[in-house]
């Protein structure tokens, strides 16, 4: 029945620019807003009419919607979270020197050829190498349109505390290989600061659903685990580390995780929920049915005829 936007809340997300972006979207002629370059917050408060007893009794409800905006470019690099610097590097390397990738990273493979990782470098020698392969995603983006450019970080830097964090690039490592000095501390630096701001937006999370918890009585509370809680890459690599941030031996580790993450029976029983249903008219009974089908139709609309 309507929707209302909600003031933002006295935190660092700053607010989704939404007027902005509607305008964008109805001006004459029509144009793509642009993007954001960091996290924004949008809240909205949807009020609707009920389709049960209430709405017999003419109420309605009201429905509170947080939506979080992330660059795009940010979440290519959530999968650097669990790859060491050697392996992203080796995956980078194979990338860029096939399809339309290879003439773009010319410039930055020739620096490369002749400046060899296990020589002694220089902080100039270094920057230069950066900047060619930052170039290089750049060009895979706005030539080709390509998409998995990473870190997306290089793209859209974002509010980062230290630019120099982002100033490193793939080194051609052997498997086994140490990675040269300043290459390994410059990917975990950049990893910390990607996990540091995800553990940060979900500590807000938690904690909005620990005032709703304390508003019903419950008595508990969420909490996050420590940084180092199942790790294994990054500092905490090679280390057991209990929720609380406790040191553990690999005994007392086994023991005990078995009631902190999912077991092979758990997973094998959420399997076993999932089964696939494929009669026409039928769900399957781990997945909500709607309430209609797509533009009214009923549920067991033949959407498609196969003959």
């Amino acid at each position: 029945m309507g929707a209302r936007l909600l003031a933002p809340e006295a935190d660092e997300v700053p607010p989704f620019p939404l007027e902005q972006t509607v305008a964008a979207l109805a001006a004459d002629p029509p144009h793509w807003p642009a993007s954001t370059t960091d996290l924004r917050r949008v809240r909205l408060v949807l009020r609707f009419s009920s389709a049960g007893l209430l709405r017999l009794l003419g109420g309605t409800a009201e429905l509170t919607v947080e939506l979080l905006d992330y660059p795009g470019e940010w979440l290519l690099d959530l999968p650097l979270l669990q790859q060491s610097y050697g392996d992203w590097s080796r995956a980078t390397f194979a990338l860029a020197r096939r399809g339309v990738r290879a003439p773009l990273a010319r410039d930055w493979l020739d620096f490369l050829a002749r400046h060899p990782a296990d020589r002694t470098g220089d902080p100039q020698t270094a920057l230069q190498a950066y900047e060619l392969y930052r170039d290089f995603l750049a060009a895979c983006r706005d030539r080709e349109q390509l998409s998995l450019l990473q870190p997306g970080r290089f793209l859209n830097p974002g509010q980062i505390a230290d630019p120099s964090l982002l100033q490193f690039c793939p080194m051609p490592l052997a498997i086994g290989a140490r990675a040269p000095p300043g290459s390994l501390a410059a990917l975990t630096a950049l990893n910390e600061d990607l996990r540091g701001e995800y553990i940060r937006d979900c500590q807000n999370g938690v904690a909005r659903w620990n005032r709703i918890l304390d508003s019903y009585g419950v008595g508990r509370s969420l909490h996050l685990p420590h940084a180092g809680f199942n790790r294994k890459v990054g500092l905490f690599a090679g280390h057991h580390i209990g929720p609380s941030g406790e040191l553990l031996a690999e005994a007392e580790w086994r023991r005990r995780a078995p009631a902190w993450l999912p077991t092979e029976q758990d997973k094998a029983y959420v399997r076993s929920l999932m089964k696939p249903v494929y009669e026409r008219g039928k769900i399957a009974a781990w997945i909500a049915p709607p309430r209609q089908g797509i533009n009214g139709k009923p549920f067991e609309y033949e959407y498609v005829h196969l003959s």
